[in-house]
């Protein structure tokens, strides 16, 4: 490899993370920054980037990227997720698709004047949102969360069948026109057959053979690896038989995974995220700076009809349209219809396009540079406006209303539950049957488990339930306990307590990714004495300045009737919900 290709490779690897890190730091989406720094390093900028010097290695690290997105986007996906809302996903993947990929290959058509094969090339890959864009979307904003199943089902399953559809449009790009109807189909039913198997077969071998394999010779950590090394073996494998099904092979693979529930998938799953933020991250810098928007600007007035008239009509319109009749409010149609960001997958494909088609450099160029243009466009427009379209819409779901799960079933938790039942939903988990026992005949949502089993995290989540107190006089496994809830709930949303007053702790995390529930002055042990004893009661207080040392807060009230736990930080005037020492024990 030459110094231009190593520069090229390591400046946007660089770059990438950096722009991922600065985007976990604002909060928001780093798709901008992604686009605006390969463009900027690209032949439009510095021209530090020299894509064209990858060759057909670009290529090659398209496709890695693809599997390793799809197989993280299929693992991330629930069958419970599905449940709540069958029929909405339904309508979304079988009637918007569609109706977008007619309303794209329409206005490429008449708009840019592509020839009608490359027009309906464009507008398949073209068709819906991406997990890569959705995905940081969703953590920034607390959508109601069957707006967030829907959002999510559809950025990955839309991605897959817009990764195959243009591929199988792709294949049958000819200068004489397009083909017969017949063909198409029967090209289409191959690839779904030939993906759903592979991607089946290859998540049983997975599941039922290498990772049992892996358990007995007590080489866990490998799971990761071996099944990045899978998803690479399904995707080619599954391409080599039919080329346009790998995607669909690799994201059925992963699915399936998720819904075994191997005890382990959060390793393997975790693991899959940190290289698919690489994978995308350096893609995003490299695809961009491959781009040149100048070479095509007598087209951008076209190229902007076709981008504008994708969000503000195509997409609209067929999201309404697949939609109607449905449990949803036409507020959340609304959203869905408005919030359509394009993400890497769609990019990936226009690129693999322009390389595919000799001959046409023209037409290829100014479809690969209109999707980056839709890509842009769409991404700034979730990310600066999703949160504001969200609250004008009122879909957001307050941080103070999310649901809370309690682990550690207790003196303190029961009586707790009484008072913060009456404002937020609420659930509980332990390990142990006697303490669970302490729940029976309370209207009470509870679950007897491994409160180490990550499961239970990814069920409550789904469910719901956002945040989480970790409330188990053991400070250990209190740690313990925050380190697994993070990875589903966000270490924002996930509290411990102090179990006991000066017992050791394992140091899972850095002492600034705890966040400690109520104030440094509550013990949990200390508090389950003062209540067994009677000496101790909850109440909600309205606090003026600090308060006594007889009365510990917990929860802030808001003004909706929601809480917040006070979180160790300095109370503030207002109602809470108070533990209350009687001053004379």
């Amino acid at each position: 490899m030459d110094h231009g290709s190593m520069q090229t490779i390591v400046l946007a690897v660089v770059i990438g993370i950096a722009c991922y890190a600065l985007s976990r730091r604002l909060r928001i989406p780093a798709i901008l920054f992604y686009l605006v720094a390969g463009m900027v390093m690209g032949p439009m900028g510095f021209d530090l980037l020299h894509v064209h010097d990858l060759g057909n290695g670009l290529f090659i690290m398209v496709e890695i990227g693809v599997a390793i997105i799809l197989l993280e986007g299929g693992m991330s996906l629930s069958p419970r997720g599905f449940m709540k809302a069958p029929s909405a996903i339904g309508r979304l993947l079988l009637l918007t698709i569609p109706l977008t990929a007619l309303g794209g290959t329409l206005l490429s058509r008449y708009a840019l004047n592509l020839s009608w094969d490359l027009a309906v090339v464009f507008g398949t890959l073209i068709v819906v949102t991406g997990p890569t864009v959705i995905g940081p979307l969703l953590k920034s904003i607390n959508l109601t969360q069957r707006l967030e199943v829907l959002l999510h089902w559809e950025s990955i399953w839309g991605d897959v069948a817009g990764v195959v559809l243009s591929a199988l449009a792709l294949k049958f790009v000819t200068v004489s026109g397009l083909p017969e109807v017949s063909l198409v189909v029967q090209s289409f039913l191959l690839s779904l057959v030939t993906g759903i198997g592979v991607g089946l077969g290859g998540g049983v071998v997975l599941n039922g053979l290498v990772f049992p394999w892996l358990k007995k010779i007590q080489e866990r950590q490998l799971m990761g690896i071996m099944t990045l090394a899978g998803a690479l073996a399904v995707f080619y494998g599954s391409q080599l038989l039919v080329p346009s099904s790998g995607p669909l092979a690799v994201a059925v693979a992963g699915f399936y995974l998720s819904h075994r529930r191997d005890p382990f998938l959060h390793a393997i799953r975790h693991f899959k995220d940190q290289l698919s933020i690489i994978f995308i991250s350096t893609l995003f810098v490299l695809l961009s700076g491959f781009i040149n928007p100048l070479a095509v600007k007598a087209q951008w007035p076209a190229i902007l009809i076709v981008a504008l008239g994708l969000g503000a009509v195509v997409r609209p319109l067929a999201v309404f349209l697949a939609l109607t009749g449905s449990a949803l409010s036409w507020k959340e149609r609304t959203f869905i219809s408005a919030i359509g960001p394009r993400g890497i997958l769609a990019l990936a494909a226009a690129f693999y396009a322009s390389l595919a088609v000799p001959g046409r450099e023209q037409e290829m160029t100014l479809l690969l540079i209109t999707t980056f243009c839709v890509i842009f466009l769409s991404g700034a427009f979730a990310t600066v406006m999703g949160r504001p379209v969200a609250k004008l819409l009122r879909v957001l779901q307050p941080a103070d209303k999310t649901g809370i799960l309690i682990v550690g079933a207790n003196t303190f938790s029961l009586q707790l539950a009484d008072h913060v039942g009456r404002h937020v939903p609420l659930a509980f988990a332990d390990t142990s049957d006697q303490r669970c026992r302490l729940f029976q005949g309370k209207d009470l949502t509870s679950l007897c488990v491994d409160v180490l089993d990550d499961a239970v995290y990814e069920d409550a989540r789904e469910e719901g339930f956002d945040r989480l107190i970790a409330l188990t006089p053991d400070n250990s496994l209190n740690h313990l306990i925050c380190e697994r809830a993070g990875l589903y709930f966000g270490e924002d949303n996930v509290y411990v307590v102090h179990g006991r007053r000066g017992e050791a702790e394992i140091e899972t995390v850095s002492a600034a990714e705890i966040n400690y529930a109520f104030t440094e002055a509550f013990c949990l042990t200390e508090a389950i004495q003062a209540l067994d004893k009677g000496s101790a009661h909850f109440e909600e207080c309205n606090l003026e300045g600090s308060p006594s040392r007889a009365t510990i807060p917990l929860f802030s009230v808001s003004k909706s009737g929601g809480l917040l736990p006070v979180a160790g930080r300095e109370t503030k005037g207002g109602t809470h919900l108070c533990l209350v020492f009687d001053v004379s024990t």
